[in-house]
């Protein structure tokens, strides 16, 4: 569950595009629908973007340039980042904090837990650029209208 939060352009109004099986999805625009690219421009380059509405993962997200696209290369593509993501169900921000400070004292009464949970070899401090993915959209579309 995700859902971005933009001007709308046209109408000067907050547009909220998100995933349709939302209690209220009336009030917002479907997300695999709508272009996000279609609602930036020079006057309108911050969105918000949430992730996982239990854990509730807001980002703050500007736009610093755009590019022409080059012929072959396939998009998006992440440019940069930091940090291995956490895993599903941390408990949001306070629970990923909680995570890394019981991950740097061995001695703590919560250290095997959480290292089984991560498993061994997660490292937080860890991020590659090019091993990042993203969601393949054909593939959820027909997860949706199979009903998964």
């Amino acid at each position: 569950m995700h859902e971005f939060k933009i001007r709308n352009p046209d109408t000067e109004k907050e547009t909220e595009i998100s995933y349709p099986d939302m209690d209220g999805a009336e009030h917002f625009l479907i997300s695999w629908e709508e272009r996000t690219a279609d609602y930036f421009d020079s006057q309108n380059k911050e969105v918000t973007y949430i992730y996982d509405f239990g854990d509730y993962w807001q980002h703050e997200i500007e736009l610093e340039e755009v590019n022409p696209a080059q012929e072959g290369k396939e998009y998006p593509v992440c440019l940069d980042g930091a940090r291995a993501c956490p895993r599903e169900d941390f408990g949001g921000i306070g629970g990923y904090e909680r995570l890394l400070a019981v991950l740097t004292d061995p001695e703590h009464d919560d250290y095997e837990d959480m290292k089984s949970w991560v498993g061994s070899n997660y490292d937080p401090d860890y991020f590659k650029v090019e091993e990042v993915e993203f969601d393949d959209q054909e593939r959820r579309l027909s997860r949706l209208k199979l009903g998964w």
